[in-house]
């Protein structure tokens, strides 16, 4: 007998067998028992998420002669002959080799015709995106005025390629990534029924390299059966999807800490000579600074991180001795090569370019770093003395506000606000010298309806991120109230093109945030 691939003898024959979708197989369910069917549906999701199957689910129940509530039988002839692709009520076509007007024209004369073995035509069409715009707008003179007799039920992973105006006759449902944990139960239970041994850790890292989606994860396992003919353990699987083992990444993370060039070198060539694709090299590390990442900020990391309790109890061990600020620094260095090696004739050497780069974490001693370090300390390291300083500073801002309160200015100009600008930066270096530092970069853009606007260039995106957070805004717009006597809205914009060019040093720039007597040139 002729082998049947995992994902299509693991393809769900009911609503009940598709996971993950539940939103999704409930809202169908209730409304074929209602007989409240629509005539078009557009399925929208990543691949591999049950769109199709769902589809055919669909076609087997509205046909099926014995179904059981809203569940076909998957046995009588009806059923069988959709199962095996024979029926010619339900049709499943391939948008991407059928995208043409002539094609959309013929199917316009097919569906006059009354089904001829069940109750409905259903039509699925896949990868509907692919349709040109004249057969889209051929398509919409059936989807206006369609025969009772016939469904729609069109499959698309770029539901922004599809028009208004097919969108709007369409009930769309929007498929999920299915969780890492759904994908493991699915596995294990393949696995189980096939008599198959796999360790606990190469089934998790199956799952993640599927990113959500079951079909693939279906693919790979049938590869790594193949290729074992045994026990599937990790060492296979990362042979079979050319990912990292988790012990060479954290090998690589320690290298990193020790400021070991020459390991860190040794261990990324020998991973490249045996044929690891520098791209997944790079989200491999990525994954693992963010679990680092993770670990030190989340009390329980165990309810984002799928990981085996030996390699997290590794990676708690390694997240002790990264900084936080190190850790932003490294995924930013690391996110930056990703998005430049597409574009790379040597791949490799992006790499290691990369990997050496964050090396130097200590010796670039950059204004981000510095802000980092500042909100660290003020998380919980500031002496007593600061706090009650800025507790103190903050009552008085709160006094003068509540004063202010009472015979505010109706309004303010942008020459007004540009003008004493300084007045601003110095009232905020006065309560909170994090956010002075994030704000004493910003440009003042524009005002218009209440909102001021500050821009800040490519150099400072970090700044303008971390003071878009809640603390430092709701700041920011207390100290404006308190200059100028008036309720100014804030917020902050990327400037496209760089309108601010400064050459002061960074010396200069450490001695505007924590003063100059506090530092010392070596």
């Amino acid at each position: 007998m002729e082998y049947k691939a995992l994902y299509r003898q693991w393809r769900p024959q009911s609503f009940e067998d598709v996971v993950g979708q539940e939103h999704i197989t409930r809202t169908l369910i209730n409304a074929i028992n209602t007989k409240r069917i629509a005539h078009a549906y557009l399925f929208c999701g990543p691949r591999g998420t049950g769109k199709t199957s769902t589809a055919k689910i669909i076609g087997k129940t509205v046909n099926c002669i014995n179904k059981v509530g809203a569940e076909p039988c998957n046995e009588c002839e009806s059923c069988q002959r959709i199962d095996k692709g024979l029926s010619m009520d339900v049709q499943e076509i391939d948008a991407a080799s059928n995208r043409g007007i002539e094609e959309i024209r013929d199917l316009r004369e097919k569906v006059k015709y009354a089904p001829a073995e069940g109750k409905y035509k259903v039509y699925i069409i896949d990868e509907v995106h692919m349709l040109t715009t004249e057969a889209f707008n051929a398509l919409l003179k059936t989807l206006e005025e369609p025969p009772e007799h016939v469904i729609f039920i069109m499959a698309t992973t770029e539901p922004h390629k599809i028009p208004a105006t097919i969108l709007s006759r369409c009930q769309r449902f929007d498929f999920r990534r299915i969780s890492n944990n759904r994908i493991v139960e699915r596995l294990l239970l393949v696995a189980t029924h096939l008599n198959i041994e796999i360790d606990e850790e190469a089934v998790k890292m199956l799952a993640k390299a599927a990113n959500g989606g079951l079909r693939d994860a279906l693919s790979t396992l049938d590869q790594c059966i193949a290729y074992t003919e045994g026990k599937v353990t990790i060492k296979e699987v990362t042979e079979v999807i050319g990912t990292v083992t988790s012990d060479v990444v954290i090998a690589i993370a320690s290298a990193i800490l020790d400021k070991n060039a020459s390991k860190l070198l040794n261990i990324l060539n020998e991973l490249l000579d045996d044929g690891k694709d520098p791209q997944l090299l790079l989200q491999d590390l990525l994954e693992h600074f963010r679990n680092l990442l993770l670990t030190q900020i989340c009390q329980e990391p165990g309810d984002f991180i799928v990981l085996p309790q030996d390699t997290m109890f590794q990676i708690k061990e390694q997240a002790k001795r990264y900084k936080r600020g190190q850790l932003d620094y490294i995924i930013e260095i690391l996110s930056k090569t990703q998005s430049n090696i597409k574009w790379s004739s040597n791949p490799q050497l992006m790499v290691e370019l990369g990997l050496l780069k964050v090396l130097n974490y200590e010796d670039n001693l950059t204004l981000e770093i510095l802000a980092a370090r500042i909100s660290k300390l003020e998380s919980g390291i500031r002496t007593q003395s600061i706090i009650k300083e800025d507790k103190y500073s903050a009552e008085v801002l709160s006094k003068e506000s509540s004063v202010s309160n009472r015979s505010l200015k109706n309004d303010v100009t942008l020459e007004q606000v540009k003008d004493d600008w300084n007045k601003v930066i110095k009232g905020v270096k006065k309560l909170n010298i994090s956010t002075y530092a994030f704000l004493v970069e910003a440009q003042v853009c524009n005002l218009q309806d209440g909102t001021l606007t500050l821009g800040y260039t490519s150099d400072y995106n970090f700044h303008r991120e971390r003071i878009s957070q809640k603390e430092h805004l709701t700041l920011v717009e207390q100290v404006i109230k308190s200059a100028f006597n008036v309720e100014i809205k804030v917020k902050f914009t990327a400037l496209e093109k760089e309108t601010k060019i400064k050459e002061e040093n960074i010396l200069e720039k450490a001695k505007q945030i924590f003063g100059e007597d506090k530092i010392e040139e070596k």
